[in-house]
């Protein structure tokens, strides 16, 4: 009889450690970030770090500015960040914003001049290139309308002292020729993240020795 009991309290004993093993596991993986080569930071932000450059590549997805039956305008932002190899500076930074316009018919851009106000300061922003689709972008950051066939898109260089801009932004509005519209409050909390991470990634590549 006791050797039953004994049996029976010691299956008891084993299934409770099992349970609660089973639930830390469940709680550290729906709290995980993932880590390594791959890393999602939030559902909007891609951040990849290349194993041998160690250089930090950061995604912020396409976030939806106009979505209408007949124009969709869509707002990416991709930047490398990594250990300078000049030793006079610290980080090496690359970053690309690409404003991907699809409509029915040309929308009248005018000037074609892309601007940015961040909290009612202007972005710190430089031209580079208008083309169909930019083909420094992966095809999966590119939502294609195939029954929007005018498609343009404008692509401007993006410099450092933006991204402590965007970190604290509030309120982001966008002016495309005569076109102006403030951001959606999502759209403006992606891009505030986004701007975190870049600068998490800067603190990083400073630490990190030559």
């Amino acid at each position: 009889m006791k050797y039953i009991l004994v049996s029976i309290l010691l299956v008891c004993f084993v299934s409770s450690i099992t349970f609660i093993a089973g639930q830390e596991r469940r709680r550290e993986d729906n709290g995980a970030v993932r880590t390594g080569e791959d890393k999602l930071t939030n559902d909007q932000i891609d951040v990849n770090t290349d194993r041998f450059s160690q250089k930090a590549t950061l995604v912020l997805k396409p976030q939806i500015l106009i979505d209408k039956p007949d124009h969709f305008v869509t707002l990416v932002i991709k930047t490398q960040v990594g250990k300078s190899e000049d030793r006079r500076l610290e980080v090496s930074s690359y970053s690309m914003l690409h404003v991907a316009s699809q409509a029915r018919i040309p929308p009248d851009f005018g000037d074609n001049k892309l601007h940015f106000l961040v909290d009612d300061k202007p972005l710190n922003i430089e031209y580079s290139t208008i083309s169909d689709i930019p083909m420094s972008l992966e095809a999966k950051y590119h939502i294609e309308k195939d029954n929007l066939p005018r498609k343009v898109t404008y692509s401007y260089y993006v410099y450092d002292p933006s991204f402590d801009s965007l970190s604290k932004a509030e309120n982001i509005e966008m002016k495309l020729g005569p076109f102006e519209l403030k951001l959606s409050n999502s759209a403006t909390a992606n891009l505030r993240e986004y701007g975190k991470q870049v600068l998490a990634q800067y603190k990083i590549a400073k630490e990190k020795k030559p």
